[in-house]
């Protein structure tokens, strides 16, 4: 069985075209009756039969084109707001799923500050960092700054 993916792009293009056509039956067959329903009552005209057997078929052919395309646009709407039905849906689940996330961790925080301490873990966190001295490298170690300065000097001097 063929399956038929139908987007509401699809069902408007679909639409536009059968009311496109039966304008176009319309248009031609109330005029082609209006003519042929004048050509039966003149006095040596055609058989009354003529006009509904020539007029009502393009009349009725572009009435049932135009309701199909009605049909259509309703169908293109409907699918339209339930794909949009769909979509809040998911940004809904979405954002339950991020609320929830969010609780657990703050459970979990709270929990962590409430859960007994040992005695190494109080120890951990209730001693202050040792400041930590920088580290000397070879720029800008004291003998180098001097043996620079002595060297610019005496450069300098001569």
């Amino acid at each position: 069985m063929a399956h038929s993916s139908q987007t509401p792009t699809h069902l408007r293009s679909e639409a536009g075209f059968f009311s496109t056509a039966g304008m176009i039956l319309l248009g031609l067959g109330f005029p082609l009756t209006l003519f042929l329903a004048a050509m039966a009552i003149s006095p040596d005209g055609l058989s009354p039969a003529f006009p509904i057997m020539f007029g009502g078929p393009p009349v009725a052919l572009g009435y049932l084109a135009c309701r199909y395309a009605s049909w259509r646009l309703a169908q293109a709407k409907s699918l339209e707001e339930e794909m949009a039905r769909a979509r809040r849906a998911k940004a809904k689940a979405a954002r339950e799923t991020r609320a929830a996330a969010r609780a657990a961790k703050q459970a979990a925080s709270a929990h962590a500050e409430s859960a007994p301490i040992s005695m190494d873990t109080a120890v951990k966190k209730s001693a202050p960092a040792k400041p930590r001295a920088p580290r000397a490298s070879a720029k800008t170690s004291p003998r180098s700054h001097k043996a620079g300065l002595n060297g610019a000097l005496s450069a300098s001097m001569a």
